[in-house]
């Protein structure tokens, strides 16, 4: 995905454009969300922006669109409006991942030398993220995203190798990482059809990130 991502932006960026739009193949704008995105972006100083987001709109009621704009430290990658000259200046978007994490890495690379990421809340798009199912357990509902066991490796190895890069930078978000990780383990243990093989498939992930190994998944 991220040799994609660079792919496009450097052609757009070779025909002058200024911003480039990054879309899942299964993520769609509410209403007129796209334009309203643009005109925002447009208004944005380019030194200072890297990414104007959308409000991603993932599972439950629909979030009503309003008149805000708020910064944020990362963002998901569809539905992006990217400024090139940001992208130019940090290198784009990191290819070892292949996968997951290219959003959150690069969002905080963006920040750290000096370029905002801001989600403006009068644009709504509707994303897909892994296939949600609800459960209760003890009187309390949860989600799971059944990502599968590819998926899983990429997902833990990527973000453990964005919490060890960021910790001293954004030592709070490298945290959340490492809770997140394990709250999967146990949604997986608790919920999620095929366990084995993806447990099996985030120690892979813990392993490589271990052995420093990132690139196209050892399956």
């Amino acid at each position: 995905m991220a040799y994609a991502l660079n792919f496009g932006a450097q052609k757009a960026f070779s025909e002058g454009a200024t911003w480039l739009l990054t879309m899942d193949q299964d993520s769609a704008f509410v209403e007129n969300g796209l334009s309203v995105l643009v005109d925002f972006a447009l208004s944005c100083d380019p030194k200072r922006v890297g990414i104007v987001s959308p409000v991603h709109w993932v599972s439950g009621v629909c979030p009503l669109p309003c008149e805000e704009s708020v910064e944020v430290l990362t963002t998901m990658t569809s539905g992006n409006l990217v400024s090139l000259r940001a992208w130019k200046e940090v290198g784009g978007w990191r290819e070892d991942f292949f996968i997951d994490s290219v959003d959150h890495e690069f969002c905080l690379r963006l920040w750290t030398r000096g370029f905002k990421v801001i989600c403006y809340r009068a644009s709504v798009l509707k994303h897909n993220l892994g296939k949600i199912t609800r459960h209760r357990l003890l009187g309390r509902e949860f989600c799971t995203t059944n990502h599968n066991y590819v998926g899983r490796y990429y997902m833990t190895r990527n973000a453990l190798f964005v919490a060890r890069d960021f910790l001293f930078d954004y030592p709070n978000f490298s945290l959340w990482i490492i809770r997140s990780l394990l709250v999967d383990v146990a949604k997986i243990v608790l919920a999620e059809d095929d366990k084995l093989r993806r447990l099996c498939s985030m120690a892979r992930g813990f392993k490589d990130f271990v052995l420093n190994r990132t690139g196209k998944a050892p399956f």
